[in-house]
């Protein structure tokens, strides 16, 4: 059942007086030249969006949720609107309220010595790497190709995955606080019994585990969550191996090895096809041709690109690297005329060379490929984020 504040597009004056009151005047926007841009999202479809609402506690979004409940009005809650490859800002419904949390952007706890943050929903990578900055902390942040302005907490609920040591975003979720529909608030499980401390190092708490019922779902807001982190390790090593197509299933295969025989070693891995290698390193082209399969290849034989790419990261201490590097180059040596390895130090060398020999082809990827590694490194970067504009018209 629904009354005109959503069947005519609008919000009442009522509403936004009503909404105004809670939250002043400068945090709700109704305008639809404002709008304009929420309607839109990277599918391609059209939502109709009554309003904008920027609560900036959770007092403040339980108020909104009693008059949205009084007054029929359907809502939606983003953290960022920005994790990219799982979902935007855009609501599945029309003639809804977006409720934006991005100015819920406290880091309410870091212990150094549990490893772990609690943050609020417009907490992103960016802002995560430069508290620890700051304070002199040396752990990951849970990168994503995403890029820098994805929010902690929503990509966690969005279950989203990454390639550094805790490639499992919502496995390393330990706990997390919700406002339910009617305005309640939820807490995980030790958390209600008044163990605030210890739910926050014990991911399943005790009885059944209900957490998860609150990612990817419409159950609750989540405005709180706490993330396990990862010390940065000695030494990062990126790897990247070259494939043909014919030994593309073969590499899949490696990957699996890989990925057991160096388990707690090696974190995520990439398999990249050109259009993806092509992403991050050529800009010299237009967007017509961008989508074009004859452009793909002609470009990726200027760069001498390969068909396929795997590509991760070894996490720990030099000897178990360099003992690691030879199990990788045992199990993709057979198919694979090219294996990399690139750490920090390796990086920083080949820059000084090319500024004795400034090749611009491979100047242009070496700037790439240490980019590629910060991201490893739990360094935010948008290196993966023109991939967006790279879709095949084919699909």
């Amino acid at each position: 059942m629904h009354d005109s504040n959503t069947e005519d597009n609008f919000l009442s004056q009522e509403a936004i007086h009503q909404l105004k009151q809670i939250v002043g005047d400068q945090n709700l926007n109704t305008e639809s030249i404002f709008l304009q841009d929420w309607c839109n999202n990277t599918l391609g479809s059209f939502r109709e969006i009554v309003g904008v609402i920027y609560p900036e506690n959770i007092e403040q979004i339980k108020s909104i949720l009693k008059i949205c409940n009084e007054l029929n009005i359907l809502f939606y809650a983003i953290s960022s609107g920005k994790n990219w490859g799982y979902g935007g800002a855009s609501p599945v419904e029309n003639n809804v309220l977006i409720l934006d949390l991005s100015k819920m952007n406290k880091i309410l706890e870091f212990n150094e010595d549990l490893h772990y943050v609690t943050v609020e929903p417009g907490v992103t990578q960016q802002d995560l790497y430069n508290y620890m900055k700051k304070n002199n902390y040396h752990f990951m942040v849970p990168t994503t190709g995403a890029g820098p302005d994805v929010s902690l907490l929503g990509n966690a609920v969005e279950r989203g995955y990454g390639i550094t040591p805790h490639e499992d975003h919502f496995g390393s979720l330990l706990s997390l606080k919700a406002i339910l529909p009617n305005g309640e608030i939820y807490n995980s499980s030790l958390a209600e019994l008044g163990g605030f401390s210890v739910d926050k190092i014990f991911k399943w708490n005790i009885g059944p585990y209900l957490d998860g019922i609150f990612t990817q779902s419409n159950l609750g807001i989540v405005v709180e969550v706490t993330i396990a982190l990862v010390p940065t390790p000695k030494s990062v090593t990126q790897f990247v191996v070259f494939l043909d197509e014919e030994n593309f299933e073969s590499g899949i295969v490696a990957v699996k090895n890989i990925k057991t025989k160096l388990n707690g070693i090696v974190g995520g891995v990439n398999l990249m096809n050109k259009r993806r290698l092509l992403a991050m390193i050529e800009t010299d082209w237009s967007q017509d041709k961008a989508s074009e399969e004859i452009h793909v290849i002609e470009f990726a034989k200027k760069q001498d690109l390969p068909d396929w790419a795997m590509a991760g990261a070894l996490y720990g201490e030099n000897e178990v690297i360099g003992a690691a590097k030879k199990i990788i180059k045992k199990e993709c040596g057979k198919i694979s005329n090219k294996i990399v390895f690139l750490n920090k130090k390796k990086y920083e060398l080949a820059q000084l060379a090319l500024k004795v020999l400034p090749l611009t082809n491979l100047k242009k990827m070496l700037d790439n490929a240490g980019r590629a590694l910060e991201v490893l490194e739990g360094t935010p970067s948008k290196v993966a984020l023109p991939l967006s504009y790279l879709k095949n018209k084919k699909g």
